[in-house]
């Protein structure tokens, strides 16, 4: 707890409770081996990654027995999460899936008679491409009204402010006039007395939960007549945007945060 960000604390501990105490809990670490593992993966529903992502507090365990010559060797050294999951299970089931020009439209114009405030945020999404995390943390004093670029250093995790997940994610991105528009809309609701440039309706103050966000969205999408897609998909509509308008993918994976090309051609490729 101490050590790790409370997001990722959060993560192990919900690991722990889930999976790790109910299996391993009643076993002694010179008891433990690769076989109980294999069979508990085996045996395991989800994707590859949030298995591994499971273990991850397991192998800290096991490192420490280790270190503390408990075992003689860590069982997990032996094992090869991938050689076990099925491939179609391996692989998550979430789709880049972006809005359309039309839909964006459509949102926009809804999102404008159910409160300016929820409008402006998601124009600004559609148009910045920051992560919902991102949103919720920006703060007037990022914005460089000037230069008209936003530096992006902070999110909204598990209800707690924290600094970007990755050194790409601490990034200037270019404000598009779309963009701009949205913050100058903004700045009536927000920008006296207010650090943070996203504010919730009726004086509830800032967004801190995702569920914040999500109810109004599922609402605006129903009024709009528009096939529901979780409110992440703003950012891959930036993405797909700006590469079907001919933008560098380089220019868009560092407007994204990311440090090569890889993730954007991997997802926006098609």
């Amino acid at each position: 707890k101490n050590t790790h960000p409370h997001s990722t604390y959060r993560c192990y501990r919900k690991s722990c409770k889930a999976h790790l105490y109910p299996m391993f809990g009643n076993i002694r670490a010179r008891e433990l081996t690769p076989q109980h593992i294999r069979n508990w993966i085996r045996n395991r529903s989800g994707t590859l990654k949030s298995i591994r992502n499971d273990l991850t507090p397991l192998r800290a365990v096991l490192d420490r027995a280790l270190n503390d010559d408990i075992i003689d060797r860590n069982p997990l050294d032996k094992i090869k999460v991938s050689k076990l999951v099925p491939r179609a299970q391996s692989k998550s089931d979430y789709l880049v899936d972006p809005f359309t020009t039309d839909e964006i439209k459509n949102i926009t114009e809804v999102a404008h008679s159910h409160d300016p405030r929820i409008a402006n945020l998601l124009q600004f999404a559609f148009y910045s491409g920051l992560r919902t995390s991102e949103l919720f943390g920006l703060k007037w004093e990022d914005i460089d009204w000037k230069k008209q670029l936003a530096h992006i250093q902070r999110a909204v995790v598990e209800r707690e402010l924290k600094e970007t997940k990755t050194q790409a994610g601490n990034r200037k991105i270019v404000l598009l006039p779309n963009a701009i528009e949205a913050l100058k809309n903004q700045k009536t609701y927000s920008f006296v007395g207010g650090d943070f440039v996203f504010v919730r309706p009726a004086g509830r103050g800032r967004f801190v939960d995702y569920e914040h966000l999500e109810r109004p969205w599922k609402q605006i999408l129903k009024y709009a007549g528009v096939r529901y897609r979780n409110p992440y998909q703003t950012r891959h509509t930036f993405a797909s945007q700006l590469l079907s308008g001919g933008e560098n993918p380089l220019f868009v994976a560092e407007q994204m945060g990311h440090k090569t090309t890889e993730m954007i051609m991997r997802h926006y490729g098609r």
